[in-house]
């Protein structure tokens, strides 16, 4: 089987994982990250990795950048303006975070994480807060069973730059270890496509706060995959969804405590519906009038 980076036509043979451009071979060995970044201005360094020494290095055994090993480091001085491929090969023996792994790299547009292995990563934790050129996400079908935390991990707190992710995939993946998705998807401005079919989540689960904040552009959610029974924090959870017009849970979520402006700033019409033998009431009362409830 051939995989092709279509950006530098870039070839690696999966049997061999051999990355090869023109006449040069590097041979890419273990779990991968690929990245792609877009470089508008080479007068200075360019942030590949997060640069607040959050980011644990010595988990990074390599890096190739645009087909040549590069010194592992936070950043590197690209000599041409476009877009560059950086691949990063971690020790596994030692990997264990994602914790604010591309936090900041707003010059990030793409990411594959298909010949990464997530098994010990036990967060997610800020792993892409403020990559606001970050198109779309797959995590599909990952074992991240160990995982505890999704908290802040595409948070943009800065309303007056557009988020571009627009595309988030988490088919088929085992959260059921995690106990806050607080701010999980705050700021992505530009979403309107997030894959929860199959996930798994448990009672574990105790916050939403502002979980889809600011997601100006979602037409809609399906929460069936989202456990609420013992979340009992889901303020702005809804907040500023501006383009919603239809929720729906399929587990209880009668033991919030934290719940205010829960819908705030959602000016659509609307439905919200619930599984038929419970009470909502702590949700239905702060609708907004043009939003209607009922049972599914």
């Amino acid at each position: 089987m051939v995989y092709v980076i279509n950006i530098f036509n870039y070839f690696v043979d999966m049997r061999r994982r051999t990355l090869q451009k023109e006449e040069e071979i590097i041979l890419v060995e273990g779990s991968y990250i690929t990245c792609v970044y877009n470089v508008n201005d080479t007068s200075s360094a360019t942030q590949i990795l997060d640069n607040v020494d959050l980011f644990d290095l010595t988990q990074v055994t390599s890096i190739v950048v645009d087909g040549k090993k590069e010194a592992v480091a936070r950043t590197h001085t690209f000599n041409t303006t476009g877009k560059h491929t950086v691949i990063f090969i971690l020790d596994m023996s030692v990997f264990h975070s994602m914790y604010c792994m591309f936090r900041g790299c707003k010059r990030l547009v793409n990411i594959d994480l298909s010949h990464f292995d997530l098994t010990n990563n036990v967060s997610f934790n800020c792993t892409f807060h403020s990559c606001i050129n970050l198109e779309s996400v797959d995590i599909s079908n990952q074992n991240v069973s160990k995982c505890t935390t999704l908290a802040y991990m595409f948070w943009n707190d800065d309303d007056t730059i557009v988020h571009k992710l627009h595309t988030i995939n988490f088919q088929n993946c085992d959260f059921s270890n995690v106990t806050s998705m607080y701010g999980t998807f705050r700021g992505c401005h530009s979403l309107y496509q997030l894959n929860f079919i199959d996930l798994k989540t448990s009672t574990k689960l105790t916050t939403c706060f502002a979980l889809f904040n600011c997601c100006y552009k979602l037409p809609s959610l399906w929460l069936g995959s989202i456990n609420t029974t013992n979340v009992t924090n889901v303020s702005y959870m809804f907040g500023s969804c501006l383009a919603l017009t239809s929720i729906t849970f399929k587990t209880p979520i009668n033991n919030v405590t934290t719940y205010s402006n829960v819908f705030y700033n959602i000016k659509t019409s609307g439905m919200l519906y619930f599984p038929s033998a419970y009470s909502f009431y702590k949700l239905t009362n702060q609708l907004p009038s043009t939003w209607r409830y009922g049972y599914a």
